[in-house]
């Protein structure tokens, strides 16, 4: 009963994506998405996402058979996705990849070297005295017979 409370809290902290393949929900490796639709070499975002808004038909077309394939999704017709809703999965995660490159903190920066001290060979002392009010006596500056 509660293993899908269990599944989303260990899910929680990954980066997965989840979506819905019209008969079932899914998660997939979001990595492993995205090199699935660079490598389609019939598939060029730029060019058929322009064409989609132009009413290509090819660009539609070549569009949705990278996004089923990269997802592993079935058309309407064999139990899938609409085309609008295999659209909208590719929108989805666009929208994820962007967020999830939001929230990369960049890796830590190595910081400028800083000035060296004196080296061994050097007779200068590291640390010198002010001015005259600076006791560098070990002695007590107590002088009342209570304990300081």
């Amino acid at each position: 009963m509660f293993n899908w409370w269990r599944r989303w809290r260990a899910n929680r902290g990954r980066s997965i994506f989840t979506f819905w393949d019209g008969s079932q929900k899914r998660v997939v490796d979001p990595l492993t998405v995205w090199r699935a639709l660079r490598a389609d070499k019939n598939f060029d975002p730029e060019r058929d996402l322009e064409g989609i808004r132009q009413d290509d038909e090819e660009s539609l077309m070549v569009t949705l058979a990278a996004v089923r394939g990269a997802f592993s999704v079935r058309s309407f017709e064999n139990g899938g996705l609409t085309e609008a809703e295999t659209l909208a999965l590719l929108a989805a995660f666009v929208s994820y990849i962007g967020e999830v490159k939001k929230n990369i903190s960049p890796p830590p920066t190595s910081l400028p070297p800083t000035e060296s001290g004196p080296s061994p060979g050097e007779t200068e002392s590291i640390t010198k005295p002010n001015s005259d009010s600076t006791s560098t006596s070990t002695e007590s500056s107590c002088v009342s017979p209570a304990p300081c």
